[in-house]
């Protein structure tokens, strides 16, 4: 069991780490995440999206990565990125997916079936249509109250924000991390608003191919 007393608080040992523990394992955040984009550039060379997701709905996930207490503030950097996806259609999250995966001109690879397969590792029957609604993940190491506070207004006004703390603590020669929900207060909560099992799913045609990827 994890002890408080060996968690971690040393910003330059926790900004160092956190972006690359996330990349690698983006269930860390408390939940099945699709991630296909790092460090994704917007409209111009200042809009900078640390990491986009999809997740068992098909909503667009935005990633914020807080790396130390100076940047405890949500501001509308976030909201305004998730408005950018809002225009997107499928195939630029395939587009996306190609570049961060390494497969552009790649002719085998198949988005939809790459999104299909990790819905149902997920334990999802439907497919999802994709990006029907967009969120915003906010994370750090440390989570101060202003941010817990405007998250929260944000989510009584139907924006979905979730914050995740990702504590991590010293276990002999490795570091461990949990996540822990601070807004809402646990994980329950981030599905609460609908069954996973009811999403609409993509419409198909005659061959059984997701007629959104078409």
């Amino acid at each position: 069991e994890l002890q408080q007393e060996d968690r971690i608080k040393e910003e330059n040992i926790l900004g160092s780490d956190l972006e690359d523990k996330i990349a690698t394992d983006p269930d860390l955040l408390g939940e099945p995440l699709l991630l296909i984009g790092r460090q994704v550039v917007f409209q111009d060379k200042n809009d900078r999206l640390d990491f986009l997701a999809l997740d068992i709905r098909g909503n667009s996930v935005v990633i914020e990565l807080k790396r130390s207490l100076t940047q405890g503030a949500l501001d509308i950097t976030s909201l305004r990125y998730a408005s950018y996806l809002s225009k997107w259609k499928p195939e630029d999250f395939e587009n996306q997916a190609r570049q961060y995966l390494k497969k552009v001109g790649d002719s085998n690879f198949d988005f939809a079936a790459f999104f299909k397969s990790f819905c149902e590792g997920a334990g999802v029957k439907a497919v999802p249509k994709i990006n029907q609604n967009q969120r915003v993940i906010v994370t750090g190491s440390i989570i101060n109250d202003k941010l817990s506070r405007f998250a929260v207004w944000l989510r009584e006004r139907n924006i979905d924000v979730t914050v995740v703390e990702l504590q991590m603590f010293k276990d002999e020669d490795s570091i461990l991390i949990k996540p822990d929900f601070i807004v809402p207060a646990n994980r329950e909560q981030v599905f609460a608003k609908e069954d996973v099992s009811e999403t609409e799913a993509a419409p198909s045609d005659e061959k059984g191919k997701d007629a959104q990827w078409k």
